[in-house]
């Protein structure tokens, strides 16, 4: 298959604060509203988002938090990997991503998430987590790595109806009631 990403067409909001992103040691923001990105299959939308937002922000001691969120991500299930979504009723997907991240320096700790991913009519998983001793330097990161200690981890999911729908496949494949 061919995948062309079709015109990105800012029909909503860009703002921009502080440097945008600009430089190290600024914090800023950036919002993109759209209703016309669109990843084209076969000459028919498959991808389309509503907003996407990136943010950051640097605090005292050294500290840095970020933040994506991409909201209204819409998909058709004849999209390549959601085609498995098809024999369990979905016709296309509507999806939400959050991902926060935050950094201290001084005390070498990552703080990862909430990373949330929200799917109507399927559910809700959110992943947490806390690392310690978590090198300065990207450069350092490969030969740290076996220092970095996870200190916490999270991981919740809410169903909304996808679990019960692979339940109700997987019954139905065996011939045995639900």
């Amino acid at each position: 298959d061919r995948f062309d990403i079709q015109g990105l067409d800012l029909n909503a909001v860009v703002q921009m604060g502080n440097s945008a992103l600009g430089g190290l040691g600024t914090s800023g923001s950036f919002e993109v509203g759209s209703t016309a990105f669109h990843v084209v299959d076969r000459d028919r939308p498959a991808v389309s988002f509503r907003r996407l937002r990136v943010a950051s922000r640097n605090g005292p001691n050294d500290s840095a938090s970020s933040q994506i969120s991409v909201s209204g991500v819409q998909a058709t299930t004849d999209f390549p990997f959601l085609t498995g979504l098809q024999m369990l009723g979905y016709q296309f997907v509507l999806l939400d991503l959050d991902v926060q991240s935050s950094w201290n320096e001084v005390a070498r700790t990552q703080e990862i998430g909430p990373i949330t991913i929200r799917g109507t009519d399927m559910g809700e998983v959110s992943i947490q987590a806390s690392l310690g001793n978590v090198p300065s330097e990207i450069g350092h990161f490969l030969e740290s790595f076996q220092n970095i200690t996870l200190r916490s981890a999270q991981i919740r999911y809410t169903d909304a109806s996808l679990v019960g729908r692979v339940f109700r496949q997987a019954a139905e494949i065996q011939r045995v009631p639900e």
